[in-house]
């Protein structure tokens, strides 16, 4: 309909809008009206002259403003028709937009309410979650501290057993150089009682006290052998739990080193005392005699010594023979 009124007034499409061309006819027809007027009194003039010449020219004049006269009241009675149909077209779609526009405002004011609804739902889970998560949190922290408290309690009771081990180790390590040297001690003593056997068989005197004085030094030997041995268990039993309670060890480096040095003495001590054939080979030497009697060996074996084996080497700290 408005590019219908375009055309009519002989104006680009797009120019005005609906209520822009209603100003705009209203100005044409106001107008036209007035040219109407002044056609009437041009006749009115027309008539009043004589000349004869003049007749025609208005009577055709008059004819040309009636035409037109009747061709905007036509294009004005088209025009009043075409804006009352679009009138009529735009209150019937004015009707609809506000009957679409009540029914989204109910739709909204419904989603609305549902909205606050679960604003109003939501907020009680915020809050009985937050009254959980508060419940949550101080039952953790409870759990925690005495959890926490425990584990201080224990550490501080392993670090006293530590110390404590670690004080036992040192004596043991005190104990057993005193071992070691004492050894060390009885192995002179038994190099120096081989030389004296050595002497009292080529003087041939003497040699019952110097097998009893022997045999003692053997029995002390083998004692301290085992009293080594049972140390060096307890030092490694004790390096195993040091271990395991002090992070393998590196929480005590000089327990750690001090474990290491007594785990080498008893090595030493055990390397001494460990060689049956070694210990055999002494007391088969001590008991070469002519008139020597059947011997028990300490690997349990009975022999009959008859002085025709030679007396083995003895071997020293260093590692050299005699």
């Amino acid at each position: 309909m408005l590019a219908a009124l375009h055309k009519l007034v002989e104006l680009p499409m797009g120019t005005l809008s609906a209520g822009e061309m209603l100003v705009h006819l209203a100005k044409v027809i106001k107008t036209r009206r007035d040219d109407s007027v002044g056609v009437c009194v041009e006749r009115a003039q027309a008539s009043s002259c004589s000349g004869e010449h003049l007749t025609a020219e208005l009577r055709t004049r008059i004819k040309q403003l009636e035409e037109e006269k009747d061709q905007v009241e036509g294009d004005q009675r088209d025009v009043i028709n075409d804006l009352t149909k679009a009138n009529g077209q735009l209150n019937v779609f004015v009707t609809k937009l506000r009957d679409r526009v009540r029914a989204r405002d109910v739709e909204l004011t419904c989603k609305a309410d549902e909205l606050d609804a679960m604003r109003a739902q939501l907020a009680e889970k915020d809050a009985k979650s937050g009254e959980r998560e508060a419940s949550t949190d101080q039952e953790t922290v409870v759990s925690l501290t005495a959890q926490n408290a425990q584990l201080e309690k224990d550490i501080a009771a392993l670090r006293e057993e530590a110390h404590s081990r670690d004080a036992n180790l040192c004596s043991k390590d005190v104990l057993i150089t005193i071992l070691e040297k004492k050894c060390f001690e009885k192995e002179d003593a038994m190099i120096r009682a081989v030389k004296e056997r050595d002497a009292a068989r080529a003087k041939n005197n003497n040699f019952d006290k110097s097998q009893a004085k022997i045999a003692r030094i053997t029995t002390e030997l083998v004692k301290y052998k085992t009293s080594s041995e049972r140390y060096k268990e307890e030092a490694e039993k004790s390096n195993e739990l040091v271990k395991k309670y002090n992070n393998d060890g590196k929480a005590c480096p000089n327990l750690h080193a001090l474990l290491l040095s007594t785990g080498h003495r008893a090595r030493r001590i055990c390397a001494l005392t460990s060689s049956p054939a070694f210990l055999n080979s002494f007391l088969n030497s001590m008991a070469q005699r002519r008139s020597c009697t059947w011997t028990t060996f300490l690997c349990g074996s009975r022999s009959a010594c008859t002085g025709s084996t030679p007396c083995p080497p003895i071997r020293t700290r260093n590692g050299a023979q005699r």
